[in-house]
């Protein structure tokens, strides 16, 4: 089946889509970047595709705990034997992009890898994405990396930090190891990524509320210490074994634990309103591989892998 991407230009090389780009890397207002993911979403490409879809009470009320909470734990049907066969996979690999104990996979043998590109396509998943975000989703990125124990000290994203990837957006996680407390589980702050969540934060952990705003500050691993020791009990580690996935909009503080006892591996996609630059450089490295049928006669998930694959742009 011959693929045609209706959807692959939109605001990614416009001088539209740069000047938004530089605002979603700039501005950590949650206020504005709010209003502003309000005003994409009416001219995106999907918009149609997104007002043929009626969501449920159950679907609306998973968007709102994601966009209240800052995360949400989703069970996908992921059986046991399909994880191995991605483990395998993987162990196949040697040409990796390493970083100190990290051990990143390159994008191409991601998308070529088995089932992960089921899992981030799954009807379900999408649809639930589609309501917190207020428009069809697009996979801007699809990531997977070892990261191996160590007695180092944190680095990188190790520490407390935000995700600026788009204005909405949120990103899919699913533990391919076991993992427990001392094998680097990703942790995240609940309501850190709005205002108001920050000020509960701050009353129930006896802060002036109008130091809210420290946490908003355009660095934010500039201010990883005062989290850590300001917010800490309220910090969550997601554990569990192979297989767990969980949502989470990482604009909230996060960061994963440095893995003490056994390696880590990880597999990440990541969902937003629109391509830009940065992220079509990336994924341009995957426009010579071609994706299966049943992803192309999906609407929602050909719309989804608009940026991804091979294709011939309108």
């Amino acid at each position: 089946m011959s693929r045609n991407v209706t959807y692959r230009g939109d605001l990614a090389n416009s001088l539209h889509g740069s000047v938004l780009w530089h605002i979603v890397k700039r501005f950590n207002d949650p206020d504005l970047r709010h209003k502003i993911a309000e005003i994409v979403n009416p001219i995106l490409p999907g918009r149609e595709l997104y007002e043929t879809l009626e969501f449920s009470d159950d679907e609306s009320s998973a968007a709102q705990n994601i966009a209240d909470i800052g995360f949400l734990k989703f069970d996908l049907p992921i059986q046991e034997k399909h994880i191995e066969a991605v483990r395998r996979y993987f162990d196949g690999i040697d040409d990796t992009e390493n970083e100190e104990t990290l051990r990143h996979y390159k994008i191409n043998d991601i998308l070529r890898a088995p089932y992960l590109l089921d899992i981030a396509c799954n009807t379900e998943l999408l649809r639930l994405v589609s309501a917190y975000l207020g428009s069809a989703p697009t996979i801007l990125d699809l990531c997977a990396w070892w990261t191996d124990p160590t007695t180092a000290q944190p680095y990188g994203a190790q520490i407390p930090h935000r995700d600026r990837d788009d204005f909405r957006f949120c990103k899919l996680f699913l533990y391919l190891t076991d993992v427990g407390e001392d094998d680097g589980p990703h942790i995240f702050l609940p309501r850190s990524q709005s205002r108001k969540g920050m000020e509960e934060l701050c009353k129930k952990h006896g802060v002036d509320t109008k130091k809210a705003d420290k946490a908003f500050e355009i660095v934010s691993r500039d201010r990883a210490d005062w989290i850590s020791q300001t917010f800490g009990p309220s910090m969550i580690e997601f554990t569990g074994s192979a297989g767990t996935t969980f949502i989470v909009n990482t604009f909230g503080y996060h960061y994963g634990k440095v893995p003490r006892k056994s390696s880590r591996l990880i597999f990440q996609a990541l969902y937003g309103q629109s391509g830009y630059g940065y992220r079509e450089d990336r994924l341009v490295q995957t426009h010579n591989t071609a994706l299966p049928d049943k992803f192309l006669k999906n609407p929602l998930a050909n719309y989804a892998c608009r940026l991804i694959g091979k294709g011939s742009a309108q």
